[in-house]
């Protein structure tokens, strides 16, 4: 079982990334769920799991717009967007968290740098 939460962050008043958010059930040691704010993932994971971030692997992937994803974001079901899964591990290297991103693309562009080392001769 997980404790699982829906934000809608916007951008100039629209809705410009979903974002699933999941901890396990099993981890929470304080349950007062009124009190979580998901500002701050860190955040939340030390007050309500007693647990200290370590690191986060990120897996982008195209998705296509489903029905929660087009009222959410606000977009034609079956167009194409970016989604980001996210694992949140602790200093024992334990899963602790999930969010799942979905990226509205007229408001959010991913790029990425490609660096190759310059003093190689």
């Amino acid at each position: 079982k997980f404790l699982r939460t829906k934000i809608v962050v916007k951008a100039d008043g629209c809705p410009a990334i979903y974002t699933l958010n999941y901890i396990p059930e099993r981890l929470l040691v304080n349950k007062n769920v009124e009190e979580m704010c998901f500002d701050y993932l860190h955040e939340v994971i030390w007050k309500f799991c007693e647990r200290s971030l370590a690191h986060a692997l990120n897996d982008y992937q195209p998705v296509l717009v489903n029905k929660e994803l087009s009222e959410a974001l606000q977009m034609k079901r079956n167009a194409p967007v970016i989604s980001c899964l996210q694992s949140y591990y602790d200093i024992q290297d334990e899963i602790v968290a999930y969010n799942h991103h979905f990226f509205n693309p007229e408001y959010y562009t991913l790029r990425t740098l490609q660096n190759w080392d310059l003093n190689q001769r």
